[in-house]
């Protein structure tokens, strides 16, 4: 049977039927296994248990304190609560540039600064930062805590409260930001919408001058306007027919009168009867007329008598010898009516061109009411968009208003706003390393894995140490087992390369464990 064999049947059988006295066996037959294995692993961890550097961690509370004055009394202008934008604080506070000026200002890391370069500086202090929120009863509270840790414990309390104060300032700059940018934009919004309703203004105005009888409200004048001059249009058409008629009656008045001669123009001459006739017929018809109209009967029947009259006489006078050149002309005179007659053309004219100046006003009136509903619906329209832009223009400075108030309260810290609630206290004993952790975890570790090597090296040997290996090999029986025998001489060589494998394995796991602890200590 090969080696091959008979360790994998080791190994199959090895956790199969062992008595408790065979795995003591076992152990006390690799014990140096276990021993070496476990002084190499416990002791490095032991040093470096021992020479770690103490850490000390400082912690802050910060409370995150609900506005001073409600919400319904000032709109705040800023969006997001202080739990929201934590994280954009955090960012902040955790930025390059901030944690380059803390660690300048408060003179840290000046054991690293030659090894290690600016933002490697950085990215350790960021490892040594935490944030995390305060819990009251499973439940989050309104506050969260900020800590830092150190090798020295009164650096770790001042760059912990540094840290608070930053993320105060930052909170307050944001709030105050947030405001003042929500302030300016409605400033610059205000003043775009006030110069559109000043452009809307002087827009109603121009209107207004330019349209200022084609207003609505000159509606009532034009209609009382036209009223008035439609009365005096019909009162001087009144007064014209009247002094026609009058003129007419003054006429008929004349012709009924004897004409008379003018001698001094005139020496003989004769009146025909017919001529007589004519001249009261003329007379009574005026007459009639002056009275009743032309529309009258008796009006109808003497024109018709006249101008069978006047034809009569015309053929008469066809008929009579033609008259001498020196016939004396008669002629009717009447200082009186004439006078009347006068006045009366003059009259009439005078409402004639009454009339004519009239009529243009009227038009004027008439055109201007024609006008109003086009102008009127112009206005609409234009007081409409006024009405609008007045509208927004109100809501933006009441906003604004709101805005200017909110952000006065934002200056004087009446909003929400972050306060220490504990302040970072000297820490009076280390944080960590857990120094008996560590030891304990390396002489478990090592004890484990002692055995772990102990049963590899067990599952690899071929060789055949007991009754019970070699029945098994063998199929039967053993009669006879022969112990190892070790001179005086054997046994001290044994225990000496026990002793040595012992030193040797002390040296290196203290010089390991020294390499190890300088390593972390450097990387704390």
């Amino acid at each position: 049977m090969t080696e091959s064999s008979l360790s994998a049947d080791r190994s199959s059988s090895l956790f199969a039927s062992f008595p408790i006295s065979d795995y003591l066996a076992l152990a006390r037959y690799r014990k140096w296994w276990i021993i070496l294995t476990s002084i190499a692993v416990a002791i490095p961890a032991a040093v470096v248990a021992v020479r770690l550097p103490s850490i000390y961690r400082a912690s802050t509370v910060i409370m995150i304190d609900a506005p001073q004055i409600p919400d319904s009394y000032v709109p705040s202008p800023v969006t997001s609560s202080a739990v929201n934008h934590l994280g954009e604080i955090q960012e902040l506070v955790f930025s390059t540039t901030s944690l380059r000026k803390l660690i300048i200002a408060m003179n840290l890391y000046a054991d690293r600064r030659q090894s290690m370069g600016e933002d490697a500086l950085v990215q350790y202090m960021r490892r040594s930062i935490s944030v995390d929120a305060v819990t009251q009863s499973g439940h989050n509270a309104n506050a969260f805590q900020i800590s830092y840790r150190s090798k020295d414990p009164v650096q770790a309390t001042q760059v912990a409260n540094q840290l608070a104060g930053m993320f105060i300032e930052q909170n307050a700059k944001i709030r105050e930001e947030q405001s003042y940018g929500t302030a300016n934009f409605l400033d610059s919004e205000l003043q775009r919408t006030k110069g559109e309703l000043e452009q809307k203004e002087a827009q109603l105005r121009e209107m207004k001058t330019r349209y200022v009888l084609d207003l609505p409200e000159s509606k009532s004048f034009h209609l009382q306007a036209l009223e008035t001059l439609r009365a005096q249009l019909r009162d001087s058409e009144d007064r014209v027919r009247s002094d026609q008629q009058q003129k007419v009656y003054f006429q008929s008045m004349m012709a009924s009168y004897a004409p008379t001669v003018d001698l001094d123009t005139s020496t003989t001459g004769s009146v025909s009867t017919s001529q007589l006739q004519i001249q009261k017929l003329e007379t009574s018809l005026g007459q009639l007329r002056a009275r009743y109209g032309p529309a009258y009967p008796d009006v109808h029947k003497l024109q018709a008598q006249l101008e069978e009259l006047k034809k009569r006489a015309a053929e008469e006078d066809a008929d009579r010898p033609r008259a001498s050149s020196q016939q004396v002309p008669r002629t009717v005179h009447n200082p009186v009516l004439e006078s009347q007659l006068a006045k009366l053309d003059d009259d009439i004219k005078t409402q004639q061109k009454l009339q004519q100046d009239l009529q243009p006003q009227i038009e004027f009136h008439m055109s201007k009411l024609e006008r109003i509903p086009i102008v009127e619906q112009q206005m609409a329209d234009l007081m409409r968009d006024y009405d609008t832009v007045r509208t927004h223009y109100l809501a933006i400075l009441d906003k604004k208003l709101s805005a200017d108030t909110a952000n006065s309260l934002e200056k004087r810290q009446k909003g929400e706003r972050f306060f220490v609630l504990e302040p970072a206290q000297t820490p009076q004993k280390p944080f960590g390393p857990n120094r008996l952790l560590i030891g304990l975890a390396g002489v478990i570790g090592g004890l484990a894995g002692g055995i772990g090597l102990a049963i590899l090296r067990e599952m690899t040997d071929g060789s055949v140490r007991n009754e019970h290996e070699a029945a098994s090999i063998a199929g039967g029986p053993v009669l006879v087992s022969v112990p190892a025998i070790f001179s005086e001489k054997d046994l001290r060589t044994r225990l000496w390369q026990g002793l040595g494998a012992l030193s040797g394995t002390a040296v290196a796991g203290l010089a390991l464990g020294y390499i190890a602890s300088s390593v972390a200590g450097r990387l704390l």
